[in-house]
């Protein structure tokens, strides 16, 4: 029975709903949508006009009725269309707003029906500009249509604002461009005072240049760059300096890499010039990538001589100055990356004036470091530093010599310890014997304990060369330009 009820209820809304829809469409409505036609853009745009911009005629009414037929049935179609809801909305406000549209007065329209002679000699005269009659907005009431486009507020509106931009740019002030073109005086006297007190300021200080790699000497060249700063205590003063030359390497190429490795790079290494020479060639690139600074033996008549024979291309006493310019050539072209020759023997060619003078000449061209190894006393290396522009240095002791032992050697370096405390550097040799080396790695890791410290030749041969440039420089003595006044020799904890 519930079932036959619900389905009994179903139907009969059904029918309802059809029947309400059916019976509540207007007939007038339908009518009138089926008589709707496409109306012509004038009209729209006499729709979309204000239908009082115009004061009301006093005509007879039976006038105004038969000119507003037209008008009238246009209002209220667009009325009815303003008002149609859609298909969602209820028909009831449907019917009212039709209902209203339909009842409306004719008096409302009077205005528009009198101003329609007038707005149709208008559309006639301007039928291809309907856009533009529709686009303008409608006037307030009272208010005269205007009469001409040149009189329309936009145009006034547009052209007010123009004499006060002209005023605006007369009363501005001159922009920066201005100013920078035409600076006031003040401001040209200050800036020229300051380029011409920064133009003092660059002349008065010292011009400070980059020196010519290739203009420096040899030595200055090849030399080890080093940290300077661990050359002087915590308040800065120098410390004690030793420089260590291990000379007559190259000939035992294993026992040379052995060394090279073994020993600090403070270590000076000196090769033989009788040493093989891609041997020698690579032992000596070898210690430089090592760190070391590398040197040439220079082997020179001693004054034993034939009892110690110094080799084929050792300078002599009894040999021209040009002869042993040859051998010194062929010694010292032997390698490359050397910053001077180490004297090796040399007892007696060392004191002849004959020999020794070309042979520093040579050397100053070459731009190279002397060390002798002080087996004369009367050695004339001193003497001729003085007159060329030749880094001298002289060995204070051979660590080695005559004895080579452990407490020898260990001996001779604390007398060379003694000697760079009293004076402030002091300059040692050796020979590359198994026990010499030894002894020299343990004594280089406890020297630094003791305050002193181990550097390369250079370093030495640096200060050597400032202080003949300092004598150079010295004015002369009594008006003599060949006296030259040396500079006050500085303290020995000051060298």
């Amino acid at each position: 029975m519930a079932l036959i009820f619900a389905w009994f209820c179903l139907i009969g809304l059904v029918a309802g709903g059809i029947g309400y829809v059916y019976l509540s469409e207007p007939p007038v409505q339908m009518a009138e949508n089926s008589e709707e036609k496409p109306r012509p853009p004038e009209e729209e745009t006499a729709k979309a006009q204000p239908t009082n911009t115009q004061p009301a005629n006093t005509q007879p009414a039976a006038a105004q009725s038969d000119e507003s037929t037209e008008p009238e049935s246009t209002t209220a179609e667009a009325e009815t269309d303003t008002s149609e809801p859609s298909s969602s909305e209820e028909p009831q406000s449907t019917t009212s707003s039709q209902e209203t549209s339909a009842g409306q007065p004719e008096s409302a329209e009077m205005p528009a029906s009198e101003a329609a002679p007038e707005q149709d000699t208008a559309r006639a005269d301007a039928p291809e500009a309907p856009a533009e009659t529709s686009g303008k907005a409608a006037a307030p009431e009272g208010t005269p249509a205007p009469s001409t486009p040149d009189a329309s507020p936009t145009a006034e509106a547009e052209s007010a604002p123009q004499p006060a931009k002209q005023s605006t740019a007369e009363t501005s002030p001159p922009t920066t461009a201005s100013v920078a073109a035409e600076p006031p005086a003040a401001q040209a006297a200050e800036s020229k005072e300051t380029s011409s007190q920064t133009a003092v300021q660059q002349a008065a200080l010292p011009r400070v240049t980059a020196p010519d790699h290739q203009a420096l000497p040899l030595w200055q060249r090849n030399r080890q760059n080093i940290d300077r700063r661990w050359l002087k205590d915590a308040n800065g003063k120098p410390k004690p300096r030793i420089a260590f030359v291990l000379s007559e390497l190259g000939h035992a190429r294993i026992a040379a890499e052995e060394i090279i490795k073994k020993l600090p790079p403070a270590i000076t290494l000196s090769f033989s010039p009788y040493a093989k020479p891609r041997a020698l060639e690579y032992l000596s690139a070898l210690a430089r990538a090592n760190g070391h600074e590398v040197m040439l033996d220079l082997p020179l008549e001693p004054i034993d001589f034939p009892q110690r024979d110094p080799g084929p291309n050792a300078l002599l006493t009894a040999l021209e100055p040009s002869e042993n310019l040859e051998r010194l050539n062929w010694s010292l072209d032997r390698s490359t990356g050397y910053v001077g020759v180490a004297v090796w023997m040399g007892s007696r060619f060392v004191a002849s004036p004959r020999q020794m003078r070309p042979l520093f000449e040579a050397i100053e061209d070459r731009g190279l470091v002397l060390l002798d190894n002080a087996e004369r006393e009367d050695s004339l290396t001193a003497d001729l530093a003085n007159e060329f522009k030749v880094p001298t240095l002289t060995s204070h002791r051979y660590v080695d010599v005559p004895l080579a032992s452990r407490d020898a050697i260990d001996a001779r370096l604390a007398q060379v310890e003694r000697i760079a405390l009293q004076f402030g550097s002091a300059i040692a040799m050796g020979r590359p014997f198994p026990v010499t080396v030894e002894r020299l790695a343990e004594w280089s890791k406890e020297i630094e304990k003791r305050g002193i410290v181990l550097v390369p030749i250079t370093v030495l041969a640096e200060e050597v060369a400032r202080k003949q440039e300092l004598a150079q420089r010295a004015p002369a003595r009594n008006g003599n330009p060949q006296t030259q006044e040396a500079s006050p020799e500085p303290k020995p904890a000051d060298q």
